[in-house]
């Protein structure tokens, strides 16, 4: 008997990491000017080796929030909200930011895990 009787039991030896999920980034989305009250796009995620793309949510600028809309497995139409956040900047201008749904923090990165869009501490401040 090798490890032991409890050998494999317990806790699996993967957990899902941020890095390992995709993510929605405020910073491009403002570097790419779609945070205006009533913009509508698609984000896609592709295939690094074949450019295939492998995934991809609607997204809507509503009420100072990004409202989120995908099908998950083909199946069920999911619609998530995740509100916007401004700062002012010391020199002018303003900073976006997501408002965390966990602790009412800010966040950059919203990391999808496909039964919602989270912000899951990815780059918080």
């Amino acid at each position: 008997m090798r490890g032991g009787y409890r050998n494999g039991a317990g806790r699996t030896g993967w957990h899902r990491k941020t890095s390992d999920m995709r993510q929605i980034d405020v910073r491009r989305l403002v570097r790419e000017k779609w945070l205006y009250e009533g913009a509508s796009f698609v984000w896609g995620w592709k295939n690094v080796d074949t450019g295939e793309i492998r995934a991809s949510i609607w997204m809507k600028v509503i009420d100072g929030c990004l409202e989120c809309s995908y099908t998950l497995n083909g199946q069920h139409d999911v619609k998530d909200r995740a509100p916007l956040i401004t700062t002012e900047c010391n020199y002018g201008g303003k900073r976006y930011w997501f408002a965390c749904p966990c602790c009412s923090g800010r966040c950059v990165v919203l990391s999808c895990i496909w039964e919602s869009v989270r912000a899951v501490g990815s780059v918080t401040i």
